[in-house]
């Protein structure tokens, strides 16, 4: 019987940590309120605000999961018109995942999982994530009827956090 070497060893325990069941935990984020959060001053870096989740009627999914609004409030679209997020949730059913949904869906059908148990939309949570895209344009504020200047952005890779 022929020893494996270290070397060869080492090489077949890194790819066993490659399957889906060795999940690393992302780096820390920086905690900024919701409206710092959108800037292309935190592009690629990750962030932490509280808000509450979104699921619209054009929500998508993809392999990469689904973008759901973030918003400072409850209610659409939230106080801060100039911002908008949208959080991409892979769909599974560990931490930080969100149950899949089915093709035409109401509020109830959107489950976040979190360490500490299940949350849907409209209930209050702190996300951390990578932002990954910023993308400026103008809108029409309807409380001052004027067009402001609107962030855009992505956050990936989030981690949930039920307040």
């Amino acid at each position: 019987m022929k020893k494996l070497r270290f070397g060869t060893l080492a090489v077949l325990l890194g790819l066993v940590c490659l399957v889906p069941a060795c999940k690393r935990e992302p780096g820390p984020a920086t905690s900024l309120p919701y409206a710092e959060a959108c800037s292309d001053a935190q592009m690629a870096k990750r962030v932490s605000t509280e808000g509450y989740f979104e699921a619209l009627s054009s929500t998508t999914c993809k392999k990469s999961g689904c973008g759901l609004n973030f918003n400072d409030s409850p209610n659409t679209p939230g106080t801060d018109v100039r911002r908008t997020m949208i959080v991409v949730v892979p769909v599974g059913t560990d931490a930080n995942e969100m149950a899949e949904l089915p093709k035409t869906f109401r509020d109830a059908d959107v489950k976040l999982h979190t360490k500490k148990g299940d949350v849907g939309v409209g209930k209050k949570v702190r996300v951390s994530g990578l932002v990954t895209s910023v993308v400026h344009g103008k809108v029409n504020d309807p409380k001052t009827h004027e067009m402001v200047d609107r962030a855009n952005c992505q956050l990936d890779d989030p981690i949930i956090e039920p307040l």
